[in-house]
């Protein structure tokens, strides 16, 4: 038992790697206004470590719960979902509001509730900034479950979230075509790090947590 926690510990900080590596390269292109300056704003250079614990946190938090919770009946991982959605998109907004908005951290951290507006926005204002990224991953991983499945479908899962969740951002943000390009590179890079994470896994273990998803459906 304690190998494989260690096996997963080891592969999360891989996953946290990928993930910041992912945010980092969009951060870059950001700052670079590459292929456009993103809300036509020019970024400083500390985008970039900002993007990248921003897509480190996306990554790793959500593999996390997913993991965590898949032992779990279908109804519990269901009920989770908008939690920890909204959870992992308030983190893991931090760093870049921080960077990019030029705020104090204390200001940083109560992000979500300085906004003066309705009371529905701390309730939904996560899921667009990037939060839906979480959820979307979060649902793929939770209800698709961990298996030895091939590369390709878990390359699938983390660009549809990295593409999808982010549309709404891109949207507001302008241009949205850059969902497409962020997206895809963050999501080549957590899919890849998590089909590594599930080949580190011995069987027995997704067998039994796979035995146990049933026994409480």
């Amino acid at each position: 038992m304690a190998a494989t926690t260690s096996i997963r510990a080891s592969s999360l900080f891989s996953i946290a790697l990928l993930g910041a590596a992912g945010g980092a390269i969009n951060a870059s292109l950001c700052y670079a206004q590459f292929p456009v300056a993103a809300g036509g704003t020019h970024f400083k250079w500390h985008i970039i470590p900002a993007g990248a614990a921003h897509g480190a946190i996306l990554a790793a938090v959500t593999v996390a719960c997913a993991w965590w919770l898949l032992g779990k009946a279908v109804w519990a991982r269901l009920l989770a979902a908008p939690f920890i959605g909204w959870i992992i998109g308030y983190l893991s907004y931090i760093p870049l509001n921080r960077s990019a908005f030029d705020e104090p951290w204390l200001k940083s951290v109560t992000w979500l509730f300085d906004g003066g507006g309705k009371w529905t926005e701390p309730v939904f204002m996560t899921f667009q900034t990037f939060g839906l990224v979480a959820l979307i991953y979060y649902l793929c991983l939770a209800l698709g479950r961990f298996s030895r499945r091939g590369l390709g479908v878990h390359l699938l899962y983390a660009c549809s979230a990295g593409v999808l969740g982010s549309l709404w951002w891109w949207i507001m943000w302008e241009p949205w075509y850059l969902s497409l390009i962020h997206g895809t590179i963050w999501g080549i890079l957590v899919g890849y790090g998590t089909w590594r994470a599930v080949q580190a896994v011995a069987p027995e273990d997704i067998d039994i947590t796979s035995r146990g998803v049933g026994a409480r459906r």
